[in-house]
């Protein structure tokens, strides 16, 4: 996914473009200024409040001597396949079957909805041997047709690493609790509850959305565990074990989320960042009004829920009771949006995913046991229907020609490390917000205001702050009070600074020393 290629350090996938460099601005803060960061790297004075664990191993491994590139991409590469382990175990010990397992797994990976007949379409407009193996659009995102539900591969595991970190934690979290959860309440173990409340508790700092659904789907199997019909003394036990298991994670994550967590929220240009907002990308204010969610929801899941709802009707009580969470939280993302920008529910939705994959996969493989062809066949086809849009667009991901990326130039890593040696830790940078700035990305110091779409994602209330940063750059009367009290140390021109900020060069020129000049980048030190 990172490649030099002598000129240019390049990145495959548009995703992993627009993601890793927030990563890396995290991740070079920790390895080059402060292992504890007090402020968010990409706003001056906002509180730090992302699940930085990932990016601070990243920071630390690059500590430790690891080639800064490496230490992010072998991490993640290692959450990639304990990603894919957990992911086939959890099904295999809910469904008790590896050959569900193994098709729920696939269907889980190779999400998609009918974007595959598109494909098809261009097959027969342009039959070819680049339309059919040099594929030059998502299938699993066709905008224009409504389909939002990106290959998690693509949208979700490569590009966004607290995800790819978080989500086999909590695999794991579950797997531990549901092997006690199946037996009978006075055999459960009350010190696994305890290992895996240790666990749960991390997540806050791992990957938050992962905790809030891990809090969904373990209160409806508390619920469902304790009131079941066994004998009185056993449920006392299994309130101790389940007490133990919530003691040690609010232990652990109250303080991340009280400290952190709250106070970003209060302070959010929303105010909160749930808003009811029924009918998600169909709501009215949304980018698909006009579409019904009848229609919305098949030509972005196919067969796979239609098939989920059958197999969840047809299924066991056992599977009904712990699949069950699943669907609601799809019930959620239907009624709520839980982060400003939109697509951002899709975070929720990959848990849903996980409920109704295992549900339809369940379906394929009954029909794949039945011993009429006809059945098979059947079976083999709604298979194929359900991963088919996103192993196109798991193959195309693969095509580095097509994925090739520009994302720093040889100057500019150049350029960073003459700052890393130069200039102090706790320097702070007044810099365009261009969202691979490699002083703000690679650098580890801090800047006065980074990419806006971020901060906005966020929830940043920045409106003060970027007038300000407008100022500073247009060097007016109010520039060195503006200078001053954001302790800016050194500013950075480059071509959005000149253009769009409307950027004065020659007010720097003239009062300030100038420490750096490429094809690129101006950077002078404010005494």
């Amino acid at each position: 996914m990172i490649a030099f290629d002598g000129q240019d350090l390049r990145v495959g996938g548009i995703n992993v473009w627009g993601d890793w460099a927030m990563h890396f601005t995290q991740g070079s803060s920790f390895a080059y200024r402060s292992l504890w960061l007090t402020h968010h790297p990409l706003l001056y004075g906002a509180t730090f409040s992302y699940p930085f664990l990932v990016n601070w191993i990243s920071g630390v491994f690059i500590r430790y001597g690891m080639e800064f590139f490496s230490a992010f991409v072998l991490p993640s590469y290692v959450y990639s396949l304990i990603f894919v382990v957990a992911l086939f175990f959890l099904y295999k010990i809910v469904f008790r079957s590896r050959g569900i397992a193994i098709l729920s797994s696939m269907i889980f990976l190779l999400n998609g909805g009918l974007g595959f007949l598109w494909y098809f379409r261009d097959v027969v407009n342009n039959p070819n041997m680049q339309t059919f193996f040099g594929f030059t659009k998502e299938y699993t995102h066709l905008s224009q047709y409504g389909i939002e539900w990106i290959s998690v591969i693509t949208s979700m595991i490569v590009p966004q690493r607290s995800f790819t970190f978080g989500f086999p934690i909590a695999l794991l979290v579950f797997i531990g609790i549901y092997r006690q959860i199946q037996k009978k309440r006075k055999m459960w173990n009350s010190r696994i509850f305890f290992v895996m409340g240790v666990l749960a508790g991390f997540m806050p700092l791992i990957h938050m959305h992962s905790f809030m659904m891990m809090a969904i789907v373990l209160l409806w199997w508390m619920t469902w565990s304790v009131m079941r019909k066994e004998d009185d003394e056993s449920r006392v036990h299994a309130l101790f074990c389940w007490a133990l298991f919530g003691v040690a994670t609010l232990f652990i994550a109250s303080p991340v989320i009280v400290v952190w967590y709250i106070p970003t929220v209060n302070k959010t240009v929303q105010g909160s960042f749930i808003q009811w907002y029924p009918g998600w990308f169909v709501n009215r204010y949304a980018e698909h009004k006009d579409m019904s969610w009848f229609v919305f929801w098949i030509v972005n899941w196919g067969v796979t829920l239609p098939l989920s709802i059958i197999g969840w009707l047809r299924s066991q009580k056992r599977i009904q009771y712990i699949t069950a969470p699943f669907l609601f939280i799809f019930v959620l993302l239907n009624l709520f949006l839980f982060q400003p920008y939109v697509w951002d529910n899709t975070k929720l939705l990959v848990w849903a995913s996980l409920g109704i994959s295992g549900l339809a996969g369940q379906v394929i493989y009954a029909l794949l046991m039945k011993k009429q062809r006809s059945i098979k066949v059947l079976g083999i086809l709604l298979f194929i229907t359900a991963i088919f849009s996103g192993m196109l667009d798991a193959y195309g991901a693969v095509d580095k020609n097509k994925h090739n990326w520009s994302m720093y130039g040889k100057d500019d890593l150049v350029m960073v490390e003459y700052l890393r040696k130069y200039t102090p830790r706790d320097a702070i940078f007044l810099t365009s917000d261009s969202h691979n700035n490699p002083v703000m990305n690679l650098s580890g110091r801090q800047v006065v205001m980074g990419f806006r779409g971020w901060l906005w994602t966020y929830g940043f209330d920045y409106y003060p702050i970027e007038q300000d940063v407008m100022t500073m750059f247009k060097g007016s009367i109010e520039t060195e009070a503006l200078l001053k009290q954001y302790h800016v140390s050194y500013v950075v021109f480059d071509d959005k600074v000149r253009g769009e900020y409307g950027g004065n060069e020659e007010y720097y020129e003239k009062r300030y020393k100038k420490i750096i000049e490429s094809n690129r980048y101006s950077i002078y030190k404010i005494e």
